[in-house]
């Protein structure tokens, strides 16, 4: 069989060697992007107190010919908005990311009341039972998934591609002349 080339390879990788950092170009390009998927996340949040919207953050890692844009937050309970929780979210986990499996346990449960304000348990009309030393307990069957990561990213995934290249080319040009 014949050798077979790509037209016009060898010119692009002269064109990719001229580049002087060619990773750096991708790098701030990839910040570019990432900030628009926690733009996006931060509208699709959804808010009770703020505190979970608040703490999406973006970092960007370059590791040799890898650059990887990272959205992110360490918040505590943020896996179960995305996710749900117990039967409702079982129920109901339409868009989050195909390639997860939650596991969701199959029967709601009592929780200690000490950290939910009581309009919070009013909000989300959670039974409420008292033990005989006065500590609260609230019942919930949990909650459904409301994603906001995944789909913030799967909204801007063709632009993000658009761009990305787009930054490329624009290097390209530059040491064409």
């Amino acid at each position: 069989m014949a050798d077979q080339h790509i037209r016009g390879a060898e010119s692009l990788n002269r064109k990719l060697s001229a580049i002087q950092n060619p990773m750096d170009a991708i790098t701030k390009a990839m910040g570019k992007e990432i900030r628009r998927v926690r733009n996006a996340a931060v509208l699709l949040c959804p808010v009770n107190h703020g505190e979970l919207r608040q703490s999406i953050r973006t970092d960007v890692k370059q590791e040799k010919t890898l650059v990887r844009g990272i959205c992110y937050t360490n918040n505590q309970h943020a896996a179960y908005v995305e996710f749900g929780t117990g039967p409702k979210g079982e129920a109901n986990h339409d868009g989050i990311s195909p390639n997860v499996q939650p596991a969701y346990v199959s029967e709601g449960w009592w929780f200690p009341g000490d950290d939910i304000p009581p309009a919070d348990a009013d909000k989300y009309h959670w039974p409420k039972s008292e033990s005989k030393d006065g500590k609260v307990f609230y019942y919930t069957q949990g909650q459904a998934a409301q994603p906001y990561m995944y789909p913030a990213l799967k909204m801007n995934e063709n632009i993000i591609k658009m761009n990305l290249s787009a930054a490329l080319k624009a290097e390209i040009k530059k040491v064409e002349g």
